[in-house]
């Protein structure tokens, strides 16, 4: 059996007794660095052994750094990982880089395969360690690393008279256990060595500020294989027995019980369970009770180390007032059991639901004056909710009425001409016969995104694909969706070159203005309009009077959710996508950009709308592929509405010679709709969507069944 000699590194003097060639409880086993080994963080608990451990020759160094506390207490070891040619020395420097000690070196001749040394470290910060050879040779090393005090956070709690079976091996294990102490008792603590190991073990028992309380080491030649360590406690509070192996090879399995020998040994409380496991976030306090055994008169319930007010019921059960603001977020509370003179107990966990949420539509978001789907996800234990909206904070003048589901349908939100007015919205669970705290949401209401009327109904744009000329035709609304009249937006036209691209609202006022790209330059303006029936020009204004030469705008949509619209601009020649935010006065001033699609599509897709298909509040990018007329939906969310999350079919099969002009809710279910147009005759549709990811067809309707041939239709948002 190959000798160790053994040594403790501590920030405060501390006097460990005991030999033994452990590894951290907090075992973290890696393999060195591949040369050199230069400043490699070692954590507490760490091991590092393996192919890559190695010295060459003199003058090779590799070295190790770790933090230090004042006040902790570390063992480390550095030991010969088998039969080597030559010896290893260590080296320790403080944080401010002065040498602490120099030249400690396994012992070849002396049979000395491992070095240990104890040291006060009396500065808190980097240690650094320095591990060498004196003579010329490949040498393969261990090194680990452990942190005695405070005791290792993953130290098994042991209750009396409890066998715990465990086994260690060298440098890659030891064992941690931690037991209550109270000084009005007297205790042993014993390791016997089960039948089969033929190595020594050493086990030394600290006390709850780091000093040893005792150590031992079996003897397996002199048939001695029970080490017993007792002690009277010299103050009430958690110790820990420390376990690791004397040798240097095998594995040692071992029985450890801890005993009361003499006096009153307090029990160690254990819980069972708890009633109730649970609770909803932002419920009322709760009377919890707590079952389990060791419980004392004068016991108090911890709720995340705060004390409750308890009530002892018997030494099995104890009950504890939780106020409601310890259950206000979402979430888990520890809860512990502590007997008079601080014996803990395990922890068990309290879980606290999530409370009904709404998912869709988002909330803050822009909503328009059709009906809204609110979606929440379900609260455990609830049995029904109630859902008010109004316009006023807590009001219902819009709906106030209860479900057992997890959605409703309001069948209109009456919004002001404006952007800027307020929905509020409130919802409550009802949990064990009580209604929870309601949840209180508000989201922007701007009447009918794509009206120019005010009828709250989407309305549809003409352009003159010779002249520019530029109407209006109204809509009402379903089901029929019925074509209600028109207004000239732009009668003289415009100049050859310029082009229609989108229309929405820029300056606020509630009515969509006009996009115009010029092609040749790629230079974008907007038109200004309100007015009876939206159809008076107010004015215009450059949104990029530079111009972007071979790339187009697409599509115009509010995509990062600040109420203004925002251009998405695709690239000719890669179709990569862009999109460039706006604000301030009339939404002409540039604000940033960014990517939607960086990496381009192959040639024959373009983008051809922009609109919110998931519900997340982000417009999502439909795509045609122009020799197949299929048609996909990219979603997007995230910061500035850029992030891509997925994409869904909204039609595979295609429809030859119609082409997709825009996306917009034209039935008022809250799902945008596509808007076809025959590239001959100019008729249009419109295709409904709904369902998951907004991505199923569910019928259609016609808008323009006589079509207007040499006029494209463009869908105002």
């Amino acid at each position: 059996m190959r000798v160790s000699i053994k040594f403790v590194l501590a920030v405060a003097p501390v006097l460990l007794g005991m030999l033994f060639l452990p590894r951290a409880a907090l075992a973290q086993v890696n393999n060195c660095p591949i040369e050199p080994a230069s400043n490699v963080p070692i954590a507490d608990g760490g091991i590092f052994t393996g192919t890559n451990c190695n010295l060459y020759s003199v003058g090779d160094v590799d070295s190790f750094v770790f933090n230090a506390n004042n006040g902790d207490t570390y063992q480390l070891v550095l030991a010969l990982n088998g039969a080597e040619p030559t010896d290893i020395c260590l080296t320790l420097y403080d944080p401010n880089g002065r040498q602490i000690f120099s030249g400690l070196c396994t012992n070849l001749q002396g049979a000395t395969y491992s070095v240990v040394t104890p040291q006060t470290l009396t500065t808190t910060g980097l240690y650094t360690m320095d591990i060498t050879e004196p003579a010329t040779g490949t040498v393969n090393y261990a090194l680990s690393l452990e942190r005695l005090y405070p005791f290792p956070p993953n130290a098994q709690q042991v209750a009396l008279a409890t066998v715990v079976a465990g086994d260690v091996t060298p440098l890659t294990d030891s064992n941690a256990f931690t037991f209550e102490g109270a000084t009005s008792g007297k205790y042993e603590v014993s390791a016997t060595l089960v039948t089969g190991s033929s190595q020594d073990l050493c086990m030394t028992v600290y006390e709850p500020g780091g000093a040893s309380a005792g150590s031992g080491c079996t003897n397996f030649e002199g048939a001695t294989f029970t080490v017993q360590i007792q002690f009277t406690p010299p103050q009430t509070g958690t110790y820990m027995a420390f376990l690791s192996e004397a040798g240097y090879d095998g594995t040692v399995a071992y029985n450890l019980e801890v005993s009361c020998l003499v006096g009153t040994c307090p029990p160690w409380p254990a819980i069972s369970s708890l009633s109730p496991p649970s609770a909803t976030a932002g419920g009322p306090g709760f009377t919890l009770t707590v079952n389990g055994s060791g419980f004392l008169s004068g016991a108090t319930v911890q709720w995340n180390g705060s004390a409750l007010g308890t009530s002892y019921v018997n030494g099995n059960q104890l009950t504890a007032a939780v106020p409601g603001s310890m259950i206000d977020a979402a979430g888990s509370a520890s809860v512990v059991v502590v007997n008079p003179g601080v014996l803990g107990s395990n922890t068990a966990t309290f879980t606290i639901n999530p409370t009904a949420a709404i998912t869709s539509p988002m909330p803050g978001i822009t909503i328009s004056d059709s009906l809204a789907d609110f979606s929440w996800n379900a609260a455990t234990g609830a049995t029904q909710y109630q859902l008010s909206v109004g316009t006023t904070p807590g009001g219902t003048n819009i709906f106030s009425g209860t479900t057992t589901g997890t959605s409703q349908i309001v069948g209109s939100i009456p919004c002001a001409d404006t952007v800027g007015g307020s929905i509020y919205v409130q919802l409550a669970a009802e949990v064990g016969g009580t209604f929870q705290p309601a949840t209180d949401y508000t989201y922007t209401c701007k009447l009918g995104l794509g009206n120019f009327n005010g009828n709250g109904y989407q309305d549809l744009v003409w352009m003159n694909n010779s002249t520019q000329q530029v109407t209006v035709h109204y809509y009402d609304g379903t089901p029929d969706i019925n074509d209600i009249g028109w207004n000239w937006l732009n009668e003289p036209g415009e100049p050859t070159g310029w082009v229609l691209v989108g229309a929405a609202d820029f300056d606020g006022n509630g009515v969509p203005d006009l996009v115009w790209e010029y092609m040749p330059t790629g230079q974008v303006s907007v038109n200004y309009y309100g007015g009876p029936g939206g159809a008076t020009y107010l004015g215009w204004n450059w949104l990029n009077e530079a111009g972007a030469p071979g790339w187009t705008v697409v599509a115009v949509a509010d995509m990062n959710n600040d109420g203004v619209p925002d251009l998405i601009w695709q690239n000719n020649t890669t179709n990569q996508v862009t999109v460039n935010y706006y604000g301030g006065t009339g939404g002409a001033v540039y604000q940033g950009w960014n990517w939607l699609n960086s990496g381009g599509e192959p040639a024959g897709w373009r983008v051809v709308g922009a609109a919110d298909f998931d519900g997340n509040g982000t417009p999502d990018l439909v795509w045609q592929y122009a020799p197949t007329r299929q048609v996909s939906v990219n979603y997007y969310g995230g910061a500035g509405g850029a992030t891509y999350q997925g994409w869904s079919w909204l039609n595979e099969a295609g429809v030859l010679g119609w082409t997709v002009v825009g996306a917009s809710d034209f039935n008022g279910d809250g799902v945008p709709d596509l808007v076809w147009q025959d590239d001959a005759t100019a008729q249009v549709t419109v295709n409904y969507y709904g369902g998951t990811g907004g991505a199923t067809y569910e019928g259609w309707n016609w808008l323009a069944s006589s079509g207007f041939p040499g006029w494209t239709a463009v869908v105002p948002r």
